[in-house]
């Protein structure tokens, strides 16, 4: 074998462990963000539950948007205003983005944007049941 055709297949081994590599870490990104995303949402969900208005103002929606921006921002996840929504039953629905780490894919302009994971959700607010028994000891 010739020294160039050696190194084409060096080469091209090296590209498919590189896409490898890089579709661990999008099918990665894809599987934390919506945990991550409903995190946020649970911060803006509690803020706009703990308002003092009855309904819920754009005060009240700037702080919720607010508080999932910093939620969301210690994952790497970017929240956009316009895809932010408060509802009455004070739940909460919002669009995060992630992109994925990744060594080949960003440098290839074409393959770039399946790095990028986009999540939609709503998240209602945490509720406290304190009907039921206490588990535990009861010493």
């Amino acid at each position: 074998m010739s020294a160039v055709r050696r190194c084409l297949i060096l080469i091209s081994l090296a590209a498919v462990g590189l896409l490898a590599i890089d579709g661990g870490s999008v099918l990665l990104t894809r599987l934390a963000t919506p945990d991550e995303l409903e995190s946020a949402g649970q911060k803006a969900a509690a803020v706009v539950a703990h308002r003092s208005e009855g309904v819920p103002t754009p005060q009240t929606a700037l702080a919720a948007l607010e508080a999932a921006r910093a939620e969301a921002g210690e994952h790497e996840i970017t929240l956009s205003e316009d895809d932010f929504l408060v509802y009455a039953d004070d739940s909460v629905e919002l669009t995060g983005v992630a992109t994925a780490p990744t060594l080949l894919l960003k440098r290839v302009p074409f393959l770039a944007d399946l790095a990028e994971v986009t999540t939609t959700m709503t998240v209602e607010p945490r509720t406290i049941d304190s009907s039921g028994p206490i588990s535990g000891s009861t010493r």
